[in-house]
């Protein structure tokens, strides 16, 4: 049966780093191998890096994001995507000084986890 996410009814969350997080097919969709949110980042803010045990699949929808994966850093603006394969370590920042940064993010996975690990798997090769 098809589910319709009123997002204005969907609570948001603070992740504590500037990014605040709506999950929009969450366990009342009736999906049990997907989730799909929206990650607001303040400027200046960012997340640290991590894993998942799943594959994630990012587009900015608006501002600009910097990823970090694979030892590069990219420069990612609306409408471009990243696929992110389960088990890579990555980051995303808003680098821009006043301006926020939106991106849907979508888990191959019903879990919303990151393993945090270590921030030098994210570092970029020369840095």
């Amino acid at each position: 049966m098809a589910h319709i996410t009123d997002s204005a009814a969907i609570p948001q969350q603070e992740l504590g780093d500037g990014v605040v997080v709506q999950i929009l097919t969450g366990d009342d969709s009736g999906s049990n191998n997907l989730r799909v949110g929206t990650a607001t980042f303040r400027p200046d803010a960012g997340l640290p890096c991590h894993t998942h045990d799943f594959d994630e699949s990012i587009t900015i929808l608006s501002g600009e994001a910097t990823i970090f994966v694979d030892g590069q850093r990219t420069l990612m603006r609306a409408r471009d995507t990243a696929f992110v394969p389960a088990g890579s370590p990555h980051r995303f920042t808003n680098d821009h000084p006043t301006d926020p940064m939106v991106m849907l993010w979508v888990y191959a996975a019903t879990s919303t986890a990151r393993n945090l690990v270590d921030p030098a798997l994210c570092e970029i090769a020369g840095d």
